[in-house]
């Protein structure tokens, strides 16, 4: 299995601007989505996971650092429920929305739901 790599070890937080974040259930669905995603074309470094309740107190530092909006808010309210629950937030870098939908599609085949992208002026759901 390919190692998936985390944001505990990131130097700093990331933006939600720029990324598709999306939720699987299992640790193998996780692995085998951040596997298809480099499949795909997105670099390793592009791919980040939240687990647990260490990537939710992260992730609330994220949203704490800064003012994001409704969409960001709905994901930290899933994530309250979906990361204590051994579930998993990936985090991919996108450039437009094309790489987005690009993600939104590889995702869905892996599991993933509650998939936003977060764009320069307009954050989009992209799956249930």
């Amino acid at each position: 299995m390919t190692p998936v790599s985390h944001l505990d070890d990131a130097p700093a937080l990331p933006d939600l601007q720029g990324h598709t974040v999306g939720f699987v259930d299992t640790l193998e669905a996780c692995e085998a989505l951040t596997q298809a995603l480099k499949t795909a074309g997105f670099p390793e470094a592009s791919i980040k996971v939240l687990r647990g309740e260490e990537g939710l107190h992260l992730l609330e530092r994220m949203v704490d650092a800064s003012s994001w909006g409704e969409s960001a808010e709905e994901v930290l309210k899933l994530a309250t429920v979906e990361l204590p629950s051994g579930h998993s937030l990936v985090f991919v870098d996108v450039q437009n929305a094309e790489e987005a939908t690009t993600v939104a599609e590889v995702s869905t085949q892996h599991g993933a739901h509650g998939t936003y992208h977060f764009g320069l002026l307009v954050d989009t759901r992209l799956t249930a």
